[in-house]
Protein backbone atom coordinates (compact mmCIF):
# COMPACT_ATOMS: atom_id res chain seq x y z
CA UNK A 1 0.00 0.00 0.00
CA UNK A 2 1.40 3.38 -0.97
CA UNK A 3 1.98 5.96 1.72
CA UNK A 4 3.10 9.55 1.68
CA UNK A 5 6.70 8.29 1.62
CA UNK A 6 6.10 6.53 -1.71
CA UNK A 7 4.56 9.71 -3.09
CA UNK A 8 7.60 11.65 -1.91
CA UNK A 9 9.84 9.39 -4.00
CA UNK A 10 7.75 10.14 -7.07
CA UNK A 11 7.74 13.84 -6.22
CA UNK A 12 11.53 13.86 -5.96
CA UNK A 13 11.72 12.48 -9.49
CA UNK A 14 9.25 15.07 -10.79
CA UNK A 15 10.15 18.14 -8.74
CA UNK A 16 13.82 17.55 -7.96
CA UNK A 17 15.48 17.03 -4.62
CA UNK A 18 15.84 20.70 -3.73
CA UNK A 19 12.10 21.29 -3.66
CA UNK A 20 11.57 18.06 -1.78
CA UNK A 21 14.33 18.50 0.79
CA UNK A 22 11.86 19.60 3.45
CA UNK A 23 9.47 16.66 3.02
CA UNK A 24 9.96 14.13 5.79
CA UNK A 25 7.46 12.37 7.96
CA UNK A 26 6.87 12.54 11.66
CA UNK A 27 3.95 11.13 13.51
CA UNK A 28 2.93 9.11 10.43
CA UNK A 29 2.66 12.41 8.59
CA UNK A 30 4.79 15.01 6.90
CA UNK A 31 7.26 17.20 9.14
CA UNK A 32 6.49 28.10 11.54
CA UNK A 33 5.14 30.85 12.57
CA UNK A 34 4.12 31.44 8.97
CA UNK A 35 0.84 31.72 7.19
CA UNK A 36 -1.85 29.13 7.95
CA UNK A 37 -3.20 26.86 5.24
CA UNK A 38 -5.53 28.74 2.93
CA UNK A 39 -7.94 25.82 2.72
CA UNK A 40 -8.94 23.21 5.29
CA UNK A 41 -10.39 20.02 3.83
CA UNK A 42 -12.50 17.78 6.05
CA UNK A 43 -10.92 14.57 7.37
CA UNK A 44 -13.27 12.44 5.29
CA UNK A 45 -12.59 10.22 2.28
CA UNK A 46 -12.07 12.06 -0.98
CA UNK A 47 -14.36 10.63 -3.61
CA UNK A 48 -12.84 10.29 -7.06
CA UNK A 49 -12.79 13.65 -8.76
CA UNK A 50 -13.77 15.58 -5.63
CA UNK A 51 -10.38 16.72 -4.34
CA UNK A 52 -10.41 20.05 -2.54
CA UNK A 53 -9.95 23.08 -4.76
CA UNK A 54 -6.97 24.90 -3.27
CA UNK A 55 -6.59 28.65 -3.30
CA UNK A 56 -3.05 28.88 -4.62
CA UNK A 57 -0.99 32.06 -4.18
CA UNK A 58 -0.30 34.22 -7.23
CA UNK A 59 2.29 32.60 -9.47
CA UNK A 60 1.49 29.04 -8.40
CA UNK A 61 -1.07 26.49 -9.53
CA UNK A 62 -2.71 23.40 -8.12
CA UNK A 63 -1.15 20.01 -8.89
CA UNK A 64 -1.57 16.41 -7.79
CA UNK A 65 -4.69 14.99 -6.19
CA UNK A 66 -5.75 12.12 -3.94
CA UNK A 67 -5.81 9.65 -6.83
CA UNK A 68 -2.39 10.59 -8.25
CA UNK A 69 1.06 9.17 -7.49
CA UNK A 70 1.50 12.08 -5.08
CA UNK A 71 -1.60 11.15 -3.06
CA UNK A 72 -1.64 14.87 -2.31
CA UNK A 73 -3.02 18.14 -3.63
CA UNK A 74 -0.59 21.03 -3.55
CA UNK A 75 0.22 24.39 -5.04
CA UNK A 76 3.36 24.50 -7.17
CA UNK A 77 5.32 27.42 -8.54
CA UNK A 78 7.49 26.90 -11.62
CA UNK A 79 10.77 28.81 -11.82
CA UNK A 80 12.30 30.30 -14.96
CA UNK A 81 14.68 27.34 -15.11
CA UNK A 82 11.76 24.89 -15.00
CA UNK A 83 12.30 23.98 -11.34
CA UNK A 84 9.16 23.44 -9.31
CA UNK A 85 8.65 24.54 -5.71
CA UNK A 86 5.77 23.84 -3.37
CA UNK A 87 4.18 27.16 -2.46
CA UNK A 88 0.77 27.38 -0.82
CA UNK A 89 -1.72 24.91 0.67
CA UNK A 90 -0.86 21.22 0.80
CA UNK A 91 -3.23 18.31 1.51
CA UNK A 92 -1.92 14.73 1.67
CA UNK A 93 -4.24 11.73 1.51
CA UNK A 94 -4.02 8.13 2.69
CA UNK A 95 -4.61 5.50 -0.04
CA UNK A 96 -8.19 5.08 1.26
CA UNK A 97 -8.85 8.77 0.46
CA UNK A 98 -8.77 10.00 4.06
CA UNK A 99 -6.80 13.15 4.75
CA UNK A 100 -3.28 12.46 6.10
CA UNK A 101 -1.87 15.98 6.47
CA UNK A 102 -3.04 19.56 6.02
CA UNK A 103 -0.58 22.43 5.94
CA UNK A 104 1.12 25.21 4.06
CA UNK A 105 4.35 25.52 2.10
CA UNK A 106 6.19 28.77 1.60
CA UNK A 107 8.95 28.79 -1.02
CA UNK A 108 9.45 25.02 -0.70
CA UNK A 109 9.45 24.86 3.11
CA UNK A 110 6.71 23.82 5.50
CA UNK A 111 5.42 26.88 7.28
CA UNK A 112 2.77 27.49 9.91
CA UNK A 113 0.51 24.95 11.59
CA UNK A 114 0.27 21.46 10.10
CA UNK A 115 -2.31 18.92 11.23
CA UNK A 116 -1.86 15.16 10.83
CA UNK A 117 -4.43 12.34 10.77
CA UNK A 118 -4.43 8.54 10.79
CA UNK A 119 -6.04 6.55 7.99
CA UNK A 120 -9.39 6.62 9.81
CA UNK A 121 -9.48 10.42 9.99
CA UNK A 122 -8.49 10.70 13.66
CA UNK A 123 -6.18 13.63 14.41
CA UNK A 124 -2.76 12.33 15.49
CA UNK A 125 -0.80 15.54 15.76
CA UNK A 126 -0.31 19.25 15.25
CA UNK A 127 3.06 20.79 14.53
CA UNK A 128 4.12 24.36 13.87
CA UNK A 129 6.88 24.92 11.31
CA UNK A 130 9.02 27.84 10.25
CA UNK A 131 11.09 27.53 7.10
CA UNK A 132 10.88 23.72 7.33
CA UNK A 133 11.97 23.43 10.98
CA UNK A 134 9.77 22.72 13.96
CA UNK A 135 9.06 26.10 15.50
CA UNK A 136 6.39 26.45 18.14
CA UNK A 137 4.15 23.89 19.76
CA UNK A 138 4.16 20.24 18.64
CA UNK A 139 1.42 17.97 19.99
CA UNK A 140 0.78 14.25 19.48
CA UNK A 141 -2.66 12.84 20.29
CA UNK A 142 -3.88 9.45 21.51
CA UNK A 143 -6.53 7.66 19.44
CA UNK A 144 -9.20 8.96 21.87
CA UNK A 145 -8.19 12.57 21.16
CA UNK A 146 -6.38 13.22 24.44
CA UNK A 147 -2.84 14.61 24.42
CA UNK A 148 -0.03 12.08 24.28
CA UNK A 149 2.92 14.49 24.03
CA UNK A 150 3.37 18.26 24.05
CA UNK A 151 6.64 20.05 23.42
CA UNK A 152 7.91 23.40 22.20
CA UNK A 153 10.51 24.10 19.54
CA UNK A 154 12.47 27.20 18.59
CA UNK A 155 14.22 27.08 15.21
CA UNK A 156 14.24 23.26 15.15
CA UNK A 157 15.40 22.74 18.73
CA UNK A 158 13.32 21.65 21.70
CA UNK A 159 13.05 24.40 24.29
CA UNK A 160 11.23 24.27 27.60
CA UNK A 161 8.97 21.56 28.95
CA UNK A 162 8.28 18.34 27.10
CA UNK A 163 5.24 16.75 28.70
CA UNK A 164 3.93 13.23 28.20
CA UNK A 165 0.40 12.08 29.05
CA UNK A 166 -1.35 8.75 29.55
CA UNK A 167 -4.35 7.61 27.50
CA UNK A 168 -6.73 9.49 29.83
CA UNK A 169 -4.85 12.76 29.31
CA UNK A 170 -3.21 12.77 32.74
CA UNK A 171 0.32 14.18 32.67
CA UNK A 172 2.87 11.45 33.42
CA UNK A 173 6.23 13.19 32.98
CA UNK A 174 7.96 16.47 32.26
CA UNK A 175 11.47 16.97 30.93
CA UNK A 176 12.99 20.44 30.51
CA UNK A 177 14.99 21.08 27.34
CA UNK A 178 17.49 23.79 26.45
CA UNK A 179 18.79 23.85 22.86
CA UNK A 180 17.43 20.34 22.23
CA UNK A 181 19.22 18.85 25.26
CA UNK A 182 17.41 17.50 28.31
CA UNK A 183 18.36 19.27 31.52
CA UNK A 184 19.21 17.24 34.63
CA UNK A 185 16.91 17.78 37.59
Amino acid sequence: MKTLNAAIGTAVMMFGMSAMAQMHTTNNAPAPAGKPAVVAAPATPAAAGTDAALTCPAGSKQAGGSKTAFEASMCVRTGRDGSRTFHGPYLAYWPNGMKQADGQYENGFRNGKWTFFDDKGVKTGETSFRMGDYDGVRIEFNANGSKKLEENYVMGKRQGAQMTFDATGKQTSTVEFVDDRPMAK
